[in-house]
């Protein structure tokens, strides 16, 4: 559910009551919830129901704070009991609508909203604030709906506007309408925050969403001046502190942010408030922080089930495993058990990411598919359901899932091209890996990967040694590049000496043979099967050949101008 930073005046509910007193506590909760005072604000409205339960504003009110918490299905229990208690209060009418707008039932929403409108037509002696807020409610769904309708919406405000022509409120709700809109010019959108400003000079809500145009276009630094006109107009407005860090997270400039959400919290420490100042840190990828605020605020609050998976994502990619599997499991038995948060397709992947990194392959995977199974759209889980699948040995699945990565990214990467080759290898493809390996020598003609393979797809179809001879060309080129950097390509050399110097002795060309089982012993001095043939009194009677002197032919580079894609057919 997308929820929207929405500042209602308190002035739209100040004439709601008629008791003086009461109209005031309506006002502080109300501005609590402003302030993102979510926990501060339901206590207050929940005193206020007690007092007045069938009063349809109040359940409103507490639905519209569940609203901003994200909470949609306990918001939908409170605008349809306002409905239900109070049915001839346009605003509790408008709450209804509100909450059938936001689950899909938007015909319905409109009819709520006729019932509304026909309330506030036949109702003389309805207050004029009272009439100003259930319009400019319905143009707050209108425009924040997953469906939205702003011509609706800005109607709505002009409805608003012909009962009261010197309401901010107004020009606010329209200038969100506007900016929604035509996210691209918001100079419409700009002119109405003005225009709002000047009604209500003392109000810093037009500066933050003038801010929060320029951060939507991703003009951080234009956001951040009227951010700061913002908390110079009214310094203990918490939004305005929190969009300052937000900002500041977006340049890169951790600490100014991290200094912004501190005022935040002082003015604000709201468990939710927490939460938000914990996602923009896991979103600043600064993971040891995440740690850090989420483990501190669990200390106060363990209700926020969101702080679970974050922490969990955090120990990751820090590296804690053993952490990071207890809170993500934590999370989503908590979020199972109580229906939301959603468990989304992210929790199972990174859960199969800690698995596999603890060496846990069955579990891991089972993670992986059921991740792609919600998501099937998520073409990054490709790489860990290969990686699993490499694990388990399913090599054939293994193949499929790496042809679908790079096919997925059009085979940009030649370390796609890489992992698909081997995985076709290790289940025994051998002519499809060697035509995956012929493109990466293509791609990169001096690297020498793709050289080593080759020579590998021959020399394991040793049952036909014709085919297997073949290996030579590519092993012998695979030696001269890979010389260069013996310590890194160790393994690999001795795999393809070991070859070359068997195939030599076939050839009796024994100072060959010698030449790489010198190099084998070079590389690892203990090696048995270069030791036992240096023992040989045929190979230890020759003298070594300088290694380049012993290929047949060097390997001709071939053109990368044409880049063919590899076969996508069978695996």
């Amino acid at each position: 559910m997308k929820t929207h930073l929405r500042i209602t005046a308190a002035a739209l509910a100040t004439l709601a009551m008629s008791a003086a007193g009461y109209a005031q506590t309506l006002a502080d909760a109300i501005r609590q919830s402003d302030n993102e005072q979510y926990e501060k604000a339901k206590a207050t409205l929940r005193q206020l129901l007690v007092k007045e339960p069938t009063n349809g504003d109040l359940y409103f009110y507490m639905g519209d704070v569940y609203m901003k918490q994200e909470m949609p299905d306990s918001a939908g229990l409170f605008f349809m009991k306002g409905a239900t208690v109070n049915p001839t209060n346009p605003l509790a009418l408008t709450g209804k609508g509100r909450y059938l707008f936001y689950t899909g039932k938007q015909e319905d929403g409109k009819k709520a909203f006729s019932e509304a409108n026909s309330l506030i037509t036949t109702q003389k002696n309805l207050p004029k604030e009272r009439i100003v807020a259930a319009y400019l409610e319905m143009a707050e769904t209108y425009t924040y709906a997953p469906v939205p309708d702003y011509d609706a919406a800005i109607v709505h405000t002009q409805r608003a506007q012909k009962i009261d022509d010197k309401s901010a409120e107004v020009f606010l709700v329209r200038g969100d309408a506007l900016g929604k809109q035509d996210p691209v010019n918001g100079s419409p959108a700009i002119e109405c925050y003005k225009q709002a400003a000047s009604f209500d000079p003392k109000s810093c809500k037009a500066n933050l969403r003038i801010g929060l145009l320029y951060f939507g276009g991703q003009n951080y630094d234009g956001a951040l001046e009227f951010f700061e006109k913002a908390t110079a107009v009214d310094p203990n407005f918490a939004p305005a502190w929190r969009a300052k860090g937000e900002a500041y997270f977006q340049k890169g400039q951790f600490e100014k942010g991290a200094e912004c959400y501190r005022k935040y919290l002082e003015l604000n420490d709201d468990p939710y408030a927490r939460y938000r100042y914990v996602a923009n840190l896991y979103l600043s990828k600064q993971y040891g922080d995440v740690v850090t605020q989420s483990e501190q605020t669990f200390q106060k609050d363990t209700t926020l089930l969101f702080l679970y998976r974050l922490n969990a994502y955090s120990h990751y990619e820090l590296g804690n495993y053993d952490p990071a599997l207890v809170n993500i499991n934590k999370f989503m038995t908590k979020a199972t058990e109580k229906g939301s948060p959603k468990v989304l397709s992210k929790d199972y992947e990174y859960r199969g990411k800690i698995y596999l990194k603890k060496s846990m392959d069955s579990l891991a995977m089972l993670d992986f598919e059921m991740a792609y199974q919600m998501d099937t759209s998520r073409k990054e889980l490709y790489s860990d359901l290969g990686a699993g699948c490499l694990k388990l040995k399913r090599y054939g699945d293994a193949a499929k899932w790496y042809r679908m990565k790079g096919e997925a990214f059009g085979w940009k990467s030649i370390n796609d091209l890489n992992t698909y080759g081997r995985a076709l290898f290790l289940s025994k493809d051998y002519n499809k890996a060697d035509s995956v390996f012929a493109i990466m020598m293509q791609r990169d003609p001096k690297g020498v990967t793709a050289y080593y393979w080759r020579g590998r797809c021959y020399s394991a179809q040793n049952t036909d040694p014709a085919v297997s001879a073949k290996a030579r060309p590519f092993y012998e080129q695979f030696v001269s590049l890979a010389v260069a950097d013996k310590a890194k390509n160790k393994k690999d050399l001795i795999v393809a000496l070991k070859w070359l110097g068997d195939h030599y002795i076939g050839l009796k060309n024994f100072a060959c043979a010698k030449a790489c089982y010198e190099l084998m012993k070079e590389l690892d001095p203990e090696n048995a099967t270069a030791k036992t043939a240096l023992e040989d009194k045929q190979i230890s009677a020759a003298t070594a050949a300088d290694i380049n002197t012993c290929f047949a032919q060097p390997m001709l580079y071939l053109p990368a101008a044409e880049q063919p894609q590899p076969n996508g057919g069978g695996q």
